[in-house]
């Protein structure tokens, strides 16, 4: 999920455009419809980001117990 929405995304080419842009049109940042809607849009992102992160490392514990475990039961054999 991408939590980055909410900040403008430079490149080199908007850089030259900008400098070309005496009108200033090139203003229009990432909109949200209102603050409310950026603030529980971000919050998504970040409790989404979040549970990703928990269910990575959830697998990677898991990964590393079984590893554990095949390896105590290959010393009794």
């Amino acid at each position: 999920m991408r939590t980055d929405f909410l900040y403008a995304k430079p490149s080199a080419l908007v850089g030259w455009a900008r400098l070309l842009d005496l009108g200033g049109a090139l203003n229009l940042y990432n909109v949200s419809r209102s603050g409310a809607e950026a603030d529980a849009r971000a919050l998504h992102a970040d409790w989404a980001v979040l549970g990703q992160d928990m269910r990575l490392s959830i697998a990677s514990i898991t990964a590393e117990l079984l590893k554990d475990r095949r390896g105590s039961e290959l010393k009794h054999v």
